[in-house]
């Protein structure tokens, strides 16, 4: 049985890939006091964006669900009372 060479030999047509981790780039903290003031509003801005987000898809949420409680309570209200209607007429 013959195997496979673990590495691919010099005349292979598809050269040897590594698998790397791939990182992100970093780059330095500012160093003058307008690069931080710039850095902490951008960042003060980014984090109220994200409550707003946050605070819109909880209320969409909510809402769909309340609408939905309501929904089934009205059909169950209506079923019991049509049930009702037919048990009282009958003799």
């Amino acid at each position: 049985m013959n195997r496979l060479p673990e590495h691919p030999t010099s005349g292979s047509s598809e050269p040897w890939r590594r698998h790397e981790p791939h990182a992100a780039y970093v780059p330095p903290p500012p160093k003058t006091w307008i690069g931080k003031l710039i850095v902490g509003v951008v960042g003060a801005v980014v984090i109220l964006a994200s409550l707003l987000v946050s605070i819109v898809v909880f209320a969409l949420v909510a809402s769909l669900l309340l609408a939905g409680v309501i929904y089934f309570i009205w059909t169950v209200r209506r079923a019991q009372r049509k049930v009702q209607r037919q048990t009282i007429d009958m003799p």
